[in-house]
């Protein structure tokens, strides 16, 4: 087939014309930098070079101011618009400059464009990114119930009970499913007694946490503090269930701000190290590693396990506060339903009911509590992220089976799907738990250096499996390490 049988009909946007001459300007962009005292510049490839076309298009004929105008038009036309060039095929382009129109009484019936293209790709899509954080606390609504303490204070778009209906989330409607369903008449003394059984069982249970559980406790003082205020002020709440409930989920507002601010205060801590390590290695280029240095003289009687290095993603406290997390939820875990006899007295159906209106009152609260705060956990690896949701997500369905609101039960299925969706955005840049066994007894230093290339992570080793000192990894023994 010849070059001829090849050329295809011209136009652009479906307006028809001829070709007379087309140049094609290709090639790559480049950067040229010069040095002084330097002859050669260095030349920086920056990529293709977007492909451009100067064509002289052609109308021609008795009638050519119809199919002139047409061209006119479709070049007018904003936005891209598909050429068909007789020698290249099909392309998407858009103008490069002005366009010229050549008429003349000499040459009567034809007009010329001078036209200069420019090929075009797709446009990017925008991309949306949802922030799953803000959909988990959005989805508990927490922060609407206020402070403990002053429960009276909180505005809800007015002071009227009812209007607690008007809000979304969790907690609001944990709040009104509360004010609706507690009995108050006649059992105002059962009522005060279960209530501070309630709350004063949790918080001796708080008061207890040893180890890891204990990472919040300096913060969790203004708690103890707001549970004996609570406690003090129960009688005069107790006969409005609007402001009792209130007073509970202040409670557990507190103990949201506790994981938060200790979260908080540990990603200063970590900032701050970090920018101090940065600061004195720009310094000293002959910086030795202490850690190294001291292991070596140190005898291994009086060696303490290093904690994980400052900077890093995961700290040895962010592990303690996520283990406070779900020490709250099991302190507060839903309680089972307590069947009654046929015969039991309206007395004792009542105060069953209160029972487990105010247990799952708690539970709804330290739910809640740790969903507002879970934004700002860190988490090392998918495993510890899994177990987390895994861990929340079965307080969630427990509650869904005992509640007896409707907007209360979409509220926490709401809940739940955000938890999820947060936990698998925030786990899909971890890496995953697995395990190595060193064929011999090693220093941490090289199994760090052997498995991510980087001695320095040989104190996270340690501190992942309790090693007893670091340069003597005990060999053939398997060691839980980071995938990455």
């Amino acid at each position: 087939m010849s070059w001829r049988d090849q050329l295809r009909s011209g136009s652009f946007r479906g307006a028809a014309f001829y070709i007379d001459t087309s140049s094609t300007e290709v090639g790559r962009r480049t950067a040229a930098v010069e040095f002084p005292f330097r002859s050669v510049p260095m030349v920086e490839d920056l990529g293709k070079r977007a492909p451009r076309f100067d064509v002289d298009l052609l109308v021609v004929g008795p009638t050519y101011m119809d199919a002139r105008d047409k061209l006119r038009e479709a070049l007018e036309t904003p936005g891209a618009g598909k050429l068909v060039h007789p020698f290249l095929g099909e392309l998407v382009v858009a103008l490069d400059g002005p366009v010229r129109i050549r008429e003349s009484t000499a040459k009567g019936g034809i007009a010329k464009f001078s036209c200069k293209f420019i090929e075009i790709g797709n446009e990017p899509t925008p991309r949306v990114i949802t922030d799953s954080g803000a959909a988990v606390r959005n989805a508990a609504n927490l922060q609407a119930i206020g402070k403990p303490g002053a429960p009276t204070a909180i505005s809800y778009g007015g002071t009227v009970p009812d209007s607690i209906s008007t809000f979304s989330g969790v907690a609001p409607s944990a709040v009104a499913d509360f004010r609706d369903r507690l009995a108050v008449k006649g059992e105002i003394a059962e009522v005060v007694t279960d209530v501070e059984k309630a709350i004063s069982a949790a918080a001796d249970k708080i008061a207890s946490w040893e180890g890891a559980e204990a990472a919040i406790l300096g913060v969790l003082d203004d708690l103890e503090l707001s549970v004996g205020d609570f406690l003090g002020n129960l009688l005069s709440l107790i006969e409005d269930p609007y402001q009792l409930a209130l007073g509970i989920w202040g409670l557990f507002t507190a103990a949201g701000d506790a994981l938060k601010t200790s979260a908080a205060a540990e990603a200063t801590r970590k900032s701050d190290a970090a920018s101090q390590d940065s600061a004195q290695a720009s310094g000293s280029s002959s910086t030795t590693r202490s850690s190294s240095s001291a292991l070596v003289s140190a005898a291994s009687s009086s060696f303490s396990p290093p904690v994980l290095p400052s900077g890093s993603a995961a700290s040895a406290q962010d592990k303690k506060i996520i283990q406070s997390a779900l020490a709250l939820l099991a302190t507060f875990a839903p309680a089972p339903p307590v069947a009654l006899a046929s015969t039991a007295s309206a007395t004792a159906v009542t105060q069953a009911s209160n029972d487990q209106l105010i247990a799952d009152a708690c539970a709804i609260g330290a739910l809640c509590a740790v969903s507002d705060a879970l934004p700002d956990l860190v988490f090392e690896s998918v495993d510890q992220a899994e177990g987390f949701r895994d861990n929340v997500v079965s307080v969630a369905e427990t509650l869904e089976g005992s509640v007896a609101s409707d907007n209360l039960f979409q509220a926490l299925l709401d809940l739940k799907a955000a938890i999820i969706a947060h936990i698998e955005s925030a786990a899909g840049t971890l890496p995953s738990l697995s395990s190595f066994r060193p064929a011999k007894t090693l220093p941490a230093l090289a199994i760090a250096y052997e498995l991510y290339g980087d001695a320095f992570r040989d104190e996270e080793i340690c501190r992942r499996n309790d090693v007893g000192h670091p340069c003597f990894v005990p060999g053939g023994v398997a060691l839980e390490v980071l995938s990455a």
